[in-house]
């Protein structure tokens, strides 16, 4: 009796653990990319900055009287799905696939905080460039809206790590560096799987 043995594995994928340096590095990428992508969104809708009331118009989308009110009702969003996805997850019976959903779900809040926070830092970023090339004694100075989105971005850019960090550290994150004895074992581990 002859038995064919596939060796071929398709649905295996072996991730390292990143250091929490590396993963901080990782999502501050991410997040700068978000606000990339909104600066560059700015820019074009505003006609490469040469529309100050299409920029103002523009950037009151996303800054208005209710943006405090709307950052807390996110924050407040994030922990309520959290808990709710908590319940889901003690009411049912032990599901691995379920787990695994959960997990993905409570990393996508991180995405969701980066999303707000680099579209009105984006969004201030094109506003120091233009108010840089277009210096006006009633417009504040461009280091104005540079610390402003400073702060909002940096705001933004702890909470959502943290709360990445916190849904993550458990999978995804090293305890501590691994040194190149275990580096070596885990490689050899992985090439027999």
């Amino acid at each position: 009796m002859k038995i064919n043995i596939d060796t071929e594995v398709d649905d295996v994928v072996v991730l390292q653990k990143k250091t929490t340096i590396q993963f901080i590095l990782s999502e501050a990428l991410i997040y700068l990319s978000q606000i990339m992508v909104f600066f560059w969104v700015t820019f074009l809708v505003s006609g490469s900055l040469t529309n100050e009331e299409k920029l103002v118009r523009f950037l009151e989308s996303k800054i208005h009287d209710n943006s405090i009110s709307e950052i807390g009702h996110v924050i407040l969003g994030t922990i309520i799905t959290f808990g709710i996805i908590l319940m889901i997850i003690k009411a049912s019976p032990t599901s691995r696939w379920l787990e695994e959903l959960s997990d993905d779900i409570l990393a996508s809040i991180s995405r969701t905080i980066y999303f707000f926070g680099s579209s009105v830092t984006g969004s201030i970023l094109a506003v120091a460039l233009y108010s840089n090339l277009n210096p006006t004694k009633d417009n504040p100075a461009p280091e104005f809206w540079l610390g402003l989105s400073a702060i909002f971005g940096f705001g933004a850019f702890l909470y959502g790590c943290g709360t990445s960090y916190a849904f993550k550290y458990k999978k995804y994150i090293a305890k501590s560096r691994p040194n190149k004895s275990n580096q070596a074992d885990a490689d050899k581990t992985s090439a027999a799987v």
